[in-house]
């Protein structure tokens, strides 16, 4: 009996150092093609579907350098969203276009350390560094096929583009896994404090607030509270937020969001490449208008007919309670970026917080079968961009995005109606 016990608690602790050697040689293996000659360097960039800019000089870490440079520029004066020269010789190219928020400027007047573009060199592996050390805690599993498709997500295109880039959303995967994982536990009320600030960041994190309402009056007061700060910022900073939106490219191949059928449905009937300058026609336009609305209903119909909440919704009690809060923070923040616009796969590593909770469903009935049909979603999503060349293949991915956002956009709408109905009353204790 000890023996068995001891083989159950040993068996996870191996699985979860198996994933940790994983993400270093992953790691390893990106820093090593990093460092290649820039021939070489494309080459292997190329075979691993991260998706390489092409210079004579070898350009690392890109997204993080652009936000380096916006902050050295902005410090020196400039309005970053009419011209940005700052870190022309670590970019390669100048007046890059800055697509953060403003909010993201402030670091650079807070943090006494002046930073520019080049130290992006260092600062990148370092995100890396970090990004990687989460995905790790992230991981929560019991069987060897367990690590075996969290290592395989871990080692998809989206999650190696954003590696590549050392994108900005990186550092948001970080702070939204600590804040959860263990601020949370600590206090609620900085949580929600934390959310907020993280939402000053970047918009869509604001998402994961639903992962922290708690059945209590308290914690229900501080949703509403840092709700309404959110949408205060939002309308305080709207100006700001278009002109970001104006700057950010919204037609890409390597992209999930409402629009993306109407687009590939344009490029198909127009036999043309996409590019940013590009304006979508009539056709696709009506398309995506479409697909919005026929979305919003399969969601409701997904929420109220008893069949649907039997088959989906009832997800949502069938998994580990401890895995929960991930689970609703990576479906919220994936619903909310779909519903809003087109994003960049590498988006997708927030997808990473729902897998812990989907394995620890084990229990045979329908929420068993709903979570292993979300699991195969997941890594269809994840590595169909491996076929980018083919129309087919891209409508058939972006069909299961649609799939994605209509289950996990139900079960957060299911899960903030349970949260912030009435507490529940403890039973008083009987006489004696």
């Amino acid at each position: 009996m000890n023996q068995g016990s001891a083989r159950a608690s040993r068996s996870p602790l191996r699985l979860r150092l198996s994933v940790a050697l994983f993400t270093l040689a992953v790691g390893a293996g990106f820093i090593w093609i990093e460092y290649l000659p820039q021939p070489s360097r494309i080459i292997w960039l190329q075979r691993i579907h991260a998706h390489p800019i092409y210079t004579a000089q070898p350009i690392r870490y890109l997204d993080l350098k652009i936000l380096l440079a916006g902050i050295e520029c902005d410090r020196a004066g400039f309005n970053v969203w009419v011209t940005c020269p700052c870190g022309a010789e670590s970019l390669g190219f100048t007046n890059v276009p800055f697509n953060y928020p403003e909010a993201v400027l402030w670091l650079g007047h807070i943090i006494p350390v002046r930073v520019s573009a080049a130290d992006g060199e260092w600062l990148g592996p370092v995100l890396v560094a970090a990004f990687l050390m989460a995905s790790t805690l992230v991981f929560q599993g019991a069987k060897c096929w367990h690590a075996a498709y969290y290592c395989a997500l871990i080692a998809s295109p989206p999650v190696l583009l954003g590696i590549e880039r050392a994108n900005y959303d990186l550092a948001m995967f970080c702070l939204i896994f600590l804040n959860i994982s263990f601020l949370d536990r600590l206090s609620n009320a900085a949580s929600y404090a934390a959310a907020f600030g993280i939402g000053m960041l970047k918009i869509f994190p604001i998402a994961a607030i639903l992962a922290l309402i708690r059945e209590t009056k308290t914690s229900r007061i501080m949703f509403w509270l840092t709700l309404a700060a959110e949408a205060a910022f939002i309308l305080l900073s709207f100006n700001n937020l278009r002109i970001v939106a104006g700057a950010t490219p919204q037609k890409w191949w390597q992209s999930f969001g409402y629009p993306v059928v109407g687009l590939l449905t344009q490029q198909a009937l127009n036999n043309t490449a996409w590019s940013a300058g590009d304006n979508i026609n009539t056709l696709a336009w009506t398309t995506n208008i479409g697909l919005l609305t026929l979305a919003a209903a399969v969601v409701i119909l997904a929420y109220f007919p008893r069949r649907a909440r039997q088959y989906w919704l009832c997800i949502l009690s069938g998994g580990d309670v401890s895995y929960r809060p991930l689970f609703i923070a990576g479906a919220a923040i994936y619903s909310f970026c779909f519903l809003i616009g087109t994003n960049f796969n590498y988006r997708l590593i927030f997808l990473l917080l729902t897998v812990p909770y989907l394995f620890s469903i084990r229990v045979d009935g329908p929420q068993r079968r709903a979570a292993c049909l979300i699991l195969a979603m997941l890594l269809c999503v994840f590595w169909l961009s491996v076929f980018d060349w083919r129309i087919s293949i891209n409508l058939l991915r972006a069909g299961m995005t649609w799939l994605l956002v209509i289950v996990f956009a139900s079960v957060c709408l299911r899960a903030s109606v349970d949260s912030l109905g009435e507490p529940r009353r403890r039973p008083e204790p009987g006489p004696g």
